[in-house]
């Protein structure tokens, strides 16, 4: 209910578990609330709703559901409070495993979410969906934690999808938003979605089927270290004037677009991609471009 509530579950075997700490299930007046599981295992689904406030949500070496039924992992650390009060949440799953579809949804204002170093789903159909709702967020999947160290991959059986703001929230409801990928293996799609803001993605070795990448509008940079699709990888930059910086990347077809804008392309040792559609770019490698469109095979450079 309403109020700074904390529960802490461990070393503990369940079915399913919910826990609801928002002021009528989630409505209602800001409060801070922490939430965290450790060392448990589940039988079937996990559902954490933490409602209004700046909020903390933990599960941490934990294994959610089984490979029968219903295994998913839904966190909401979200929710609108009073007119025109907003909340600064923290979600962090690390060294788990879900069995499932996982779901995470953050809500307005300023949010941290971190996954390091688990396993999420067991067939394609499992899907990752993190939803970071307005403000300036940031995400960050399987990045060194801050002492520099890896903190261990973060591998996916199905697909993954970053909004970094939610499609319901205004322009001006969304803020400057970073997303770090580092280690991340899908064995279907990897996608992210900036929308508007001055908004940073960052991949460092990062390998999926198709690799999507929406800048939407703002000036936005995305670098990519590394990163490779085994089918397409899609760099759309959307609107105003952005930076796309490649090292390494790899595909068997690059699709490239500036979009509108002074938009800068920059590609340094190139895996040797077979098809590539690089439209819509101002500069490439420093150069002005004086067509817009290139379909040719990349190599090193």
């Amino acid at each position: 209910g309403g109020g700074q509530d904390s529960v802490n579950i461990h070393d503990a075997k369940f079915g399913n578990v919910k826990v609801f700490t928002g002021d009528t299930f989630g409505n209602g007046a800001n409060d801070a609330d922490v939430v965290r599981l450790q060392r448990v295992r589940t039988s079937g689904a996990v559902t954490v709703n933490t409602g209004a406030g700046a909020d903390i949500v933990g599960v941490y070496s934990s294994t959610i559901g089984d490979p029968t039924g219903a295994d998913d992992l839904s966190i909401t650390a979200g929710f609108a409070g009073l007119p025109g009060e907003s909340d600064a949440d923290a979600v962090f799953i690390q060294s788990s495993a879900v069995f499932g579809n996982t779901t995470v949804n953050t809500g307005a204002s300023a949010d941290y979410v971190s996954v390091q170093n688990s396993n999420f789903g067991d067939s394609e159909f499992d899907a990752v969906v993190i939803d970071a709702g307005a403000g300036s967020d940031t995400v960050e999947l399987g990045v060194p934690n801050r002492q520099g160290q890896i903190s261990g991959p973060v591998q996916l059986a199905g697909s993954l999808s970053v909004l970094a703001d939610s499609f319901a929230n205004s322009d001006a409801e969304s803020g400057n938003d970073v997303v770090r990928m580092h280690s991340v293996f899908a064995d279907f799609d990897i996608g992210a979605n900036l929308r508007s803001g001055n908004d940073r993605l960052e991949l460092t070795n990062v390998h999926g089927r198709f690799l999507t990448f929406h800048g939407e509008k703002g000036n936005d940079t995305m670098i990519m270290v590394e990163a490779e699709a085994r089918e397409t990888l899609f760099a759309l930059m959307g609107e105003n004037d952005d930076l796309l910086d490649m090292t390494g990347v790899g595909a068997k077809r690059l699709e490239a677009d500036g979009g509108a804008g002074f938009d800068r392309l920059e590609k340094h040792l190139m895996q040797f991609i077979p098809a590539v559609n690089e439209l819509n770019w101002e500069q490439i490698n420093g150069k002005p471009v004086r067509s817009k469109q290139s379909s040719l095979p990349l190599s090193r450079t």
